[in-house]
């Protein structure tokens, strides 16, 4: 919500508090988004580098995380 009043010939608007906190709030949800969607690139970026031989360590094969590292950054 705005308020404006007009002081001599200048038309002044203001904004609410509660739409700059909601727009503070919208901006910090995006900025979250983005970070998880470059922790899982990055995950998926690792996981597909590692050899043969990391990945048996780990307990896994290429086939079971294929599908794991061909997926899109914003998929989960």
């Amino acid at each position: 919500m705005t308020s404006s009043y007009t002081a001599g010939r200048r038309h002044y608007r203001r904004q609410s508090r509660t739409s700059t906190i909601s727009a503070a709030v919208g901006v910090r949800n995006i900025l979250a988004v983005v970070q998880v969607w470059r922790a899982r690139a990055r995950f998926r970026r690792e996981l597909a580098a590692r050899s043969e031989r990391e990945l048996q360590d780990m307990g896994t094969c290429w086939s079971s995380i294929s599908e794991e590292v061909s997926k899109p950054f914003w998929r989960a």
